[in-house]
């Protein structure tokens, strides 16, 4: 504290005023103490006076209740009644218009005056100067009584105007510190929360490295080798079951055009029961789920005799070679679907049980669960890599705040100590 009290009382005008960045708040204290002194000061010598003359007023705006217009008295009587008729809201405003008790808050005792000899001067303005015209010498002395208000007023224009704009020039020095201070925990928060991300990154690297080695190591295993052949294998025998059913599903197709042409003939020609049990077929044929392929095949030996009949009585029915090789014979479509739905069968039995062995591998399970950790660090990885890139932004944009902030309390000290104020160990962002 006792460096800025030398330099505030410096007679060293001519340098500019400087002060250490940890001393203003104690200089804003000191200065704002010494302005309250001033103004405490300065109000406490008018009270007298002041309260006297308010009790004056008081004592006035009763008694002009009471005065008479003499019956000799030279007034018109057109005013006489504005007079007699003006006294009353007269007497009221003015008591209105002075304060009950005065604030020991110099400003605002300062400011309770100034309204009190705005609000007697409008009474005197208005209802005041009918009532002048009958009785100047009350209005003279009601008049004298603000006058002396209006003294002390007069006296504590030179420390309270003055002082008011201080404190409002102390009040922007207080904010541009607080704003400044204000920044401090989200800087060094941002920047903690950097180093400890970075640290986790480091961290996660090391940890990536060692799990793509253990990942490398169980690749190269003679058990994890076998397990991929076996991946291989049910990759390939799905595939053969999609082409299986494919195949199935277009020779269904192919036979099932031909169906509908020889139910729509059966239905004219009245053969209603053939017509149903064949759509019965057609229907279960081209369905999906699984089949009762014996059953299937066995309706249809019994369906074939007079599917043929209505081919032959009807030559247009096969369009194409897939339909007339379907169904040229007897045998020839149970034959094509039973031979899919053979294969279909040994390839789903297969793969079921190629799926059972993988199952059992436990490199597989551990190259699972180190590939799904490995993952989840490069996720974690990516979030905290975008975290920092914010963070690092944020502290750029904190850093510019700063510098503005720290002009704008230079230029407010140098307005409070009305000379070029230098400020010394000023924080850095």
């Amino acid at each position: 504290m006792a460096g800025f009290f030398k330099k505030l009382f410096s007679k060293e005008d001519d340098k500019p005023f400087l002060i250490d960045y940890n001393e203003i708040p104690g200089y804003l204290d000191t200065t704002e103490n010494e302005l309250s002194k001033k103004l405490h000061e300065s109000t406490e010598s008018s009270k007298k006076e002041v309260y006297g003359a308010i009790d004056a007023l008081n004592k006035k705006a009763e008694a002009i209740l009471s005065v008479k217009i003499g019956d000799n008295a030279e007034i018109p009587p057109r005013v006489r009644t504005v007079v007699e008729k003006s006294i009353p809201g007269f007497s009221g405003s003015l008591k209105k218009a002075l304060p009950e008790s005065l604030s020991d808050d110099p400003e605002e005792y300062y400011t309770s005056l100034v309204n009190l000899v705005s609000g007697v001067g409008k009474c005197l303005s208005s209802q005041g100067k009918y009532i002048h015209a009958a009785f100047p010498a009350e209005i003279k002395d009601i008049k004298s009584s603000v006058a002396v208000i209006g003294r002390e007023i007069n006296s504590m224009n030179g420390v309270i105007k003055p002082a008011i704009e201080k404190r409002g020039k102390i009040s922007e020095v207080r904010k541009a510190y607080q704003d400044i201070d204000s920044l401090y925990p989200e800087y060094f928060g941002a920047s903690d929360e950097t180093k400890g991300l970075e640290l986790k990154l480091s961290s996660n690297e090391s940890e990536l490295e060692k799990i793509a080695e253990m990942i490398s190591e169980c690749r190269k295993s003679p058990e994890f080798q076998e397990y991929e052949r076996y991946l291989l294998r049910i990759s390939s025998l799905l595939e053969e079951k999609e082409e299986l059913k494919d195949s199935y599903h277009l020779s269904a197709a192919n036979v099932s055009n031909v169906f509908r042409k020889i139910i729509y003939a059966a239905e004219k020609d009245g053969n209603s029961k053939f017509a149903k049990d064949l759509y019965s077929f057609d229907s279960l044929l081209i369905s999906g789920g699984k089949k009762d392929t014996e059953s299937l095949l066995t309706q249809y030996s019994g369906l074939y005799p007079e599917i043929k009949r209505y081919m032959d009585a009807n030559p247009g029915t096969l369009k194409n070679k897939s339909e007339e090789r379907l169904l040229c014979a007897p045998d020839a479509l149970p034959v094509q679907i039973s031979d899919i739905c053979s294969k279909y069968g040994s390839v789903s039995d297969e793969i079921r049980h190629l799926k059972e062995l993988v199952s059992s591998f436990e490199q597989a399970e551990k190259l699972s669960v180190l590939e799904g950790r490995f993952e989840e660090i490069k996720k974690e990885n990516n979030f905290n890599s975008s975290r920092i890139f914010s963070l690092l932004k944020r502290q750029e944009e904190i850093s510019e705040i700063f510098s503005e902030y720290c002009d704008k309390l230079e230029s407010a000290m140098s307005d409070l100590s009305e000379k070029k104020t230098l400020i010394e160990n000023m924080p850095v962002c």
